[in-house]
């Protein structure tokens, strides 16, 4: 559920970007309605592209410290051995 909303809110702003752009300089409605189109798809792509990069990273941030926890329960076992052994 990761960054689920991340490539429409990236692709919404680019579009209104685009639309208030064509808007301030007056170009004909076709031209703008594609210009709009292209950048819609040009940014839903970078969208999905930016989420899946995003996942990546925070799965390989968990499974790090998942990694880091295991390591310090094995360094904590080790004290538990030695007053055994003494025994």
């Amino acid at each position: 559920m990761q960054g689920r909303y991340l490539p429409a809110v990236v692709t919404l702003v680019a579009g209104l970007v685009a639309s208030i752009i064509c808007l301030v300089k007056k170009i004909s409605i076709i031209k703008s309605l594609t210009i709009v189109l292209i950048v819609l798809i040009i940014f839903l792509i970078l969208g999905l592209i930016a989420r899946k990069i995003i996942v990546y990273t925070l799965n390989e941030k968990t499974v790090d410290s998942e990694k880091d926890d295991s390591k310090t329960d094995t360094n904590e076992n080790p004290e538990h051995e030695n007053d055994t052994e003494e025994s």
